[in-house]
């Protein structure tokens, strides 16, 4: 491990919630690392997160990517060209 991934995880471990979001999306080879942190330890403002009972950070950006390609696909077929 070097010092600059140190640095990454450990700036990652400390972030926010809009923090960590941003970072997940800056560092794609580090989003297993990432996954791995969000499930073992919550954000600290996690209690304006409901205490972060949800699912990882991962899941929680497939369910949108996934939401929102649902959500064009139904647009495009009902848009009359």
């Amino acid at each position: 491990m070097d010092e600059q991934y140190r640095e990454i995880v450990a700036s990652y471990r400390a972030a926010e919630f809009n923090q960590r979001l941003d970072m997940f999306l800056a560092y794609p080879d580090l989003r297993s690392e990432f996954d791995l942190i969000d499930q073992k330890e919550p954000p600290p403002d996690s209690s304006a997160l409901l205490q972060w009972s949800g699912p990882p950070l991962l899941s929680k950006i497939k369910k949108y990517i996934a939401a929102t390609t649902e959500l064009l696909k139904r647009k495009r077929s009902t848009v009359q060209i």
